[in-house]
């Protein structure tokens, strides 16, 4: 459980963030009938940023292969214990 446990608790400490800032963001997830995924989307006005979130700071994790090819100018990030306030601060 521990896993879904931080996505929730990053997920609601982020959601905190943008509202304490005043940030106008569309938030999404994505996930594709092949079973890609990414965890948490950011749509701004002129940027897409597509977040992974990951309690296992050893697993490695490149962008889904479809959502690098349908969103070419997005960003894609890991969110891990290693480096989450950056994410929520």
């Amino acid at each position: 459980d521990i896993r879904k446990l931080w996505e929730n608790y990053i997920i609601t400490q982020r959601i905190k963030y943008q509202s304490y800032n005043r940030l106008h963001i569309n938030n999404y997830f994505w996930r594709h009938k092949n079973k890609q995924e990414i965890d948490w989307i950011e749509e701004g006005s002129s940027n897409l940023t597509a977040y992974e979130l990951k309690w296992n700071t050893n697993i490695k994790v490149n962008a889904p292969s479809l959502w690098s090819k349908t969103y070419l100018e997005s960003k894609f990030t890991i969110v891990s214990p290693d480096n989450y306030l950056d994410f929520i601060v």
